[in-house]
């Protein structure tokens, strides 16, 4: 693929607001599943789904188990493949970092950083993962790429800052 690719949720809307999860696949990436018996299997296609636990009165009941103790219950969703778990993966990688943004629906303060887990099936229990942060788009320039406010100040985040976040073009695009 020589654009980036956003796979995009269906909306979702209760008592905490509407929000839509978007993941953002960058152009060379490919991907690949570990079967049960060890073997990788590259996929030349795959179909995301994003499945939210957080929505509704009930949300907390749906939550794949308890979070960790230092965890609050804000935001839950998983993602997967289709193509996996029709063969029953254990697992997909993916050969780059693919990035997922959620509509600021809590109203988190821009510039928060907040902590991302995973949840493995295997050994029933979260796995911590890189800190995610909360953006601001500033403004879409004539080129449709975004203008961020990184660290909260309501203003443009540097080249630079953005490179110190691993922010890439594709993402701004």
């Amino acid at each position: 693929m020589a654009e980036p690719v956003v796979a995009e949720s269906t909306r979702q809307e209760d008592a905490d607001g509407p929000r839509t999860a978007r993941v953002v696949f960058e152009p060379g990436l490919s991907a690949s599943m570990r079967l049960a018996d060890g073997t990788e299997v590259g996929l030349d296609t795959i179909t995301v789904r994003a499945t939210e636990y957080t929505v509704g009165e009930d949300g907390l009941k749906a939550m794949p188990a308890e979070l960790p103790p230092a965890s609050m219950y804000t935001y839950a969703v998983e993602l997967s493949v289709d193509e996996a778990i029709a063969v029953g993966a254990i697992t997909v990688t993916f050969t780059k970092p693919v990035h997922l943004y959620v509509d600021n629906f809590l109203d988190v303060p821009v510039g928060m950083i907040v902590p991302v887990g995973l949840y493995d099936r295997a050994c029933g229990c979260w796995i911590p993962s890189d800190n995610g942060r909360v953006l601001k788009v500033l403004s879409i320039d004539g080129e449709g790429r975004a203008t961020l406010d990184v660290d909260g100040e309501d203003a443009p985040a540097t080249p630079e800052r953005l490179v110190e976040l691993g922010i890439t073009d594709y993402e701004l695009a």
